[in-house]
């Protein structure tokens, strides 16, 4: 189908940074660009014609790292994100169940709360609180971190959890003998089986949920870490029925996370090789959760945090199954995507990529890459640049982390959430959004990015201001830099000729407003390979 775009504002994000007023697309991909006069002669008798009525575009934004099944799911839970009191957290709790028949047997499931936000009191929630929602339905909210989870006292009673109970890289947290309802890290996986046995349907359920939510905030590309929820042959049959029926909007870029080197070897074997598949759906890379977060105290961090003495956090690997894991990934070729928080983890990051490039050294630099990347030292900054290591970012993090930040960490602080430091070091900074853990609105995403402020303009200036990010080096990092982390630069990021024509069109120049005015953008239309999948 041959298709027009013009009387727009069309930035090409190309390196002149070229701005046309209309483009033409055959075959998904951009055919020409240029002024309305020259494209609209290019027109034929079936060519559509879409008006853009002066309104600004730019390529299709990507996000490099969020949990589509869980955000998906997420959109018919409690939403707890932005609740200001523990009695709030209550509340929603309690209106969702008045409103919501759940089938016998189903958990009450929710997330998104932050204790950093609670007016009355700033304490973690508890089992009692969650009691006071039910003691007859099993409860669990999951903290915005979504590396702690609370449960109510049924919860905890059919999971079997008892005072004193030891898990290895977590924590079930018991005070004067008594279970508090506190799961924190790999202790969460105790309970998740309860309540998150997804089938392939309810797989396919949720995915469309997501996939649709992106498509109308102007998101084309999405790297989705969904394995560790259900079987991954399951997410992937999952993922090609919908795109077989139409119904997969957003393009994914697979991020693949295994227990052991030997399931991944497996997953290869098996013929998904890195980067198999198509541009609708593409295995991507090996995602590695290696600590904790900020926020819950367990990021692993070389030295105590600064307002907890005695602790450092939780690395999540023995150095041995660390070293195994991103060896296996260098061998097959395939790109890691490590989560890694604490100055620690980060540390242990960079020498495991060395350590495996030397062991299974390639005829071209894997894309490795380290997701949030927030605690560093000066000399880890510059040893990311020399290791070529791809640090995919959340700029929405700092709306919350940079109330924190300072008092977890100290000194420490002063080298952290480096993102202009990184970038002229020559860093490549895809964004993401950890989503559901944050919002996906990839406008407040670049809204933080710019300003270093929270949604509501704090601090004034920002939040170490001088790594602040220009728009056009935000928009960049959302398309440019993040195809380029997927091996994709020569497909997408740009709408130069020959590329896949995904864009969005914009409710208002992001160029040109004011940069705290970005966070209020919306997408008009969406248009994956020249086919509008969301229009406002």
């Amino acid at each position: 189908m041959d298709q027009i775009f013009y009387n727009g504002n069309i930035h090409i994000m190309d390196e002149a940074r070229t701005v046309v007023s209309a483009l033409e697309v055959k075959d998904a991909r951009v055919a020409a660009i240029g002024s309305d006069e020259e494209i609209l002669a290019l027109k034929g008798e079936e060519t559509q014609i879409t008006d853009l009525k002066g309104r600004t575009a730019i390529p299709g934004l990507t996000d490099t790292h969020l949990h589509l099944v869980i955000y998906g799911r997420s959109l018919s839970e409690v939403d707890l994100m932005g609740a200001r009191s523990v009695k709030e957290v209550i509340r929603r709790g309690q209106e969702f169940l008045k409103n919501n028949t759940l089938a016998e047997g189903q958990w009450l499931i929710g997330g998104g709360w932050n204790e950093q936000l609670f007016e009355d009191e700033k304490r973690v929630i508890t089992r009692d609180d969650l009691d006071q929602i039910s003691t007859e339905i099993p409860i669990s909210f999951a903290r915005a971190c979504h590396h702690m989870e609370v449960c109510n006292s049924k919860a905890l009673e059919i999971a079997g959890l008892v005072p004193g109970q030891q898990v290895e890289a977590g924590e079930i947290e018991t005070v004067d003998g008594r279970l508090t309802g506190v799961l924190k890290e790999l202790a969460t996986r105790i309970i998740r089986p309860y309540y998150n046995n997804l089938t392939k349907d309810a797989l396919k359920k949720h995915i469309e949920a997501g996939v649709n939510q992106l498509a109308a905030y102007g998101i084309t590309t999405a790297h989705a870490d969904d394995f560790i929820n259900a079987d991954p042959y399951d997410v992937v049959a999952a993922y090609n029925e919908l795109k077989e029926e139409g119904k997969l909007k957003v393009r994914i870029y697979q991020q693949c996370r295994f227990p052991g080197p030997e399931g991944l070897q497996e997953f290869i074997d098996r013929g998904y090789a890195p980067r198999s598949g198509d541009d609708l759906y593409r295995i991507g890379s090996l995602k590695l959760l290696a600590d904790g977060s900020l926020g819950a105290r367990t990021a692993a961090m070389v030295e105590d945090y600064s307002d907890a003495p005695g602790q450092k956090g939780m690395f999540n690997f023995s150095d041995e199954m660390f070293d195994a894991m991103i060896q296996t990934a260098q061998k097959n070729d395939m790109p890691v995507a490590i989560h890694a928080i604490g100055d620690y983890t980060i540390g242990k990051c960079i020498d495991a990529i060395a350590k495996a490039k030397k062991v299974y050294p390639q005829d071209h630099n894997v894309r490795h890459g380290i997701v949030h990347c927030q605690i560093t030292s000066a000399a880890q900054l510059k040893r990311i640049a020399e290791e070529e290591i791809v640090a995919h970012i959340q700029p929405i993090f700092i709306a919350s982390d940079s109330k924190i930040v300072e008092a977890r960490t100290g000194e420490r602080a002063r080298t952290s959430y480096s993102w202009k430091t990184l970038k002229d070091l020559g860093v490549p900074i895809p964004f993401g959004t950890d989503s559901p853990i944050e919002t996906p609105n990839p406008y407040e995403n670049i809204y933080c990015a710019v300003t270093r402020c929270d949604l509501d303009g704090r601090p004034k200036g920002g939040w170490r201001p001088e790594e602040k990010l220009t728009v056009d080096e935000a928009i960049e990092a959302a398309t440019v830099t993040a195809a380029y982390s997927a091996y994709q630069e020569k497909d997408k990021g740009t709408l130069e000729e020959g590329k896949l024509a995904d864009m969005v069109v914009l409710s208002d120049d992001i160029f040109s407003i004011p940069e705290e005015k970005i966070k209020d953008l919306s997408a008009e239309l969406t248009v994956r390979g020249g086919e509008i999948v969301y229009s406002k």
